[in-house]
């Protein structure tokens, strides 16, 4: 198997510091319904901001980009939180899982250099 590279996320404190703050504004504003996209939200943030790495030159070859929009995690978190209800919360562990499994498979590996 060939190797290809490394990942390398820039995630800066000041990223999350100002994401922590615009989510707890609109936690406010929308008396907490906003919060349900949150973790939708830290794992396009963590994605978005990651590269994948020439190991031999140390460049950055490619970047992660999350094509997930607000209608696809509106849905996405209507049926689970109702999955979630109906089974007396025995859906949760699965839907933690399902989350990061919708959220990769709505991302793409973009080359930096056509």
């Amino acid at each position: 198997m060939q190797y290809v590279g490394k990942l390398k996320v820039e995630v800066g404190i000041w990223n999350i510091l100002w994401h922590l703050i615009l989510w707890t504004i609109l936690g406010i504003i929308t008396l907490g319904f906003a919060l349900l996209l949150f973790p939708y939200s830290i794992y396009k943030l963590v994605i978005n901001k990651t590269y994948l790495i020439n190991p031999e030159s140390g460049e950055k070859i490619a970047q992660f980009r999350c094509n997930l929009n607000i209608l696809h995690q509106v849905w996405h978190v209507l049926i689970w939180y109702l999955l979630i209800i109906l089974t007396l919360g025995l859906a949760l562990p699965f839907y933690i899982y399902y989350l990061v499994k919708f959220v990769l498979n709505k991302t793409e590996l973009k080359p930096l250099r056509e």
